[in-house]
């Protein structure tokens, strides 16, 4: 039995256990930021556009905590979705000067929509330490980029396409901002997307370990295969060396003369 083949599995489960070890700690972590989150609002009641905005130096160190992530995460987000819509279009730019283009247009959007997001969803939970939605969307879709990064840079190492990590950090920011505002109460799952993070770092582990596994145990095939073969060639060659020895023997009773056979022999 090939045991080697169950290698990367066996590293995915291990690491994937280290992995809800750490979403347990980063869940705690979020619990404890969220549970310090405070906003404070300022009335701006002659503005018929934005009633009211937020005081972010009035509010508490864990609230812009929180923003900065989500400024971070989700000029991530819009960055590399208007990075991957200039490609599949075919702009002809130059790789770099596309980037640099859409992280002006995405740190742009990202930062228009966590103003936003923060604005029109936080009224209800201003002025009080209790965890919102927002908090969760914000910290979901940090962790989120992360896993989405480390899982993207390991499958486009694998499949030797990198667009695919990319597509891995779109689709687990946005994955992680859903999960985030549906279970903003729950640390763990806001920050379940470490485990599959940490079991495809294990997983990528175990590859080339059972790559090299396969290779040894190959070679040590071939060298029992040529043992083999070496043993079965002696075996046949004193075979017939006892087969011509009893004919010489039959020969020499015969009467005939072997002598130089015998020699031959020797």
């Amino acid at each position: 039995m090939n045991k080697a083949k169950f290698y990367p599995l066996i590293f995915a489960v291990v690491f994937g256990i280290v992995g809800i070890i750490a979403c347990m700690k980063v869940g705690c972590i979020y619990q404890d930021l969220a549970s310090k989150t405070m906003w404070y609002s300022v009335e701006k009641p002659h503005s018929l556009v934005n009633p009211h905005v937020i005081d972010y130096e009035r509010s508490s160190a864990s609230a812009n905590i929180l923003r900065y992530l989500g400024i971070l995460s989700f000029t991530t987000l819009f960055t590399l979705i208007f990075f991957t819509s200039l490609i599949i279009i075919g702009i002809d730019e130059e790789i770099w000067r596309l980037l640099l283009i859409s992280f002006f247009i995405g740190g742009f959007l990202g930062l228009l929509f966590v103003e936003e997001l923060l604005r029109t969803w936080l009224w209800d939970y201003l002025w009080d330490y209790r965890t919102s939605p927002i908090t969760g969307t914000l910290f979901g879709s940090f962790i989120g980029t992360i896993s989405g990064l480390a899982i993207g840079i390991i499958i486009g190492f694998m499949k030797e396409d990198y667009s695919l990590t990319l597509i891995s950090i779109i689709i687990f920011d946005i994955l992680g901002s859903i999960v985030g505002w549906s279970f903003y109460n729950n640390g763990f799952i806001v920050s379940f997307s470490i485990v599959p993070a940490f079991a495809s770092i294990g997983y990528a582990i175990g590859v080339p370990i059972k790559e090299r596994a396969e290779i040894k145990r190959r070679e040590e095939l071939e060298r029992e295969r040529i043992r083999r073969e070496e043993e079965r060639r002696r075996k046949e060659y004193e075979r017939i060396m006892k087969e011509c020895k009893l004919k010489l023997k039959q020969w020499k009773e015969e009467g005939y003369d072997v002598s130089e056979l015998e020699e031959m022999l020797k």
